[in-house]
């Protein structure tokens, strides 16, 4: 799976181990596009959530029925 941290590990590595120079611009641009992919993988969850409670409340719904259907 993708981590957006992963994004902030490398150019840390790179700056160490290249001896290549960290900007301020380069660093807050990092930031702002961790920040974002961070909002959209918490949006996506919201959603994923949201979706599995209305199945789940469909299939309890389900199965009432069934359950009374059963017991006539």
């Amino acid at each position: 799976m993708f981590s957006p941290l992963l994004v902030v590990i490398v150019g840390l590595f790179s700056a160490i181990a290249f001896a290549e120079r960290l900007h301020l611009g380069s660093m807050v641009g990092t930031g702002l596009i961790v920040l974002g992919l961070y909002c959209v993988l918490w949006g996506k969850e919201g959603k994923t959530i949201a979706l599995l409670r209305s199945l789940m409340k469909e299939k309890a719904l389900a199965d009432d029925k069934n359950f009374g259907n059963f017991h006539k």
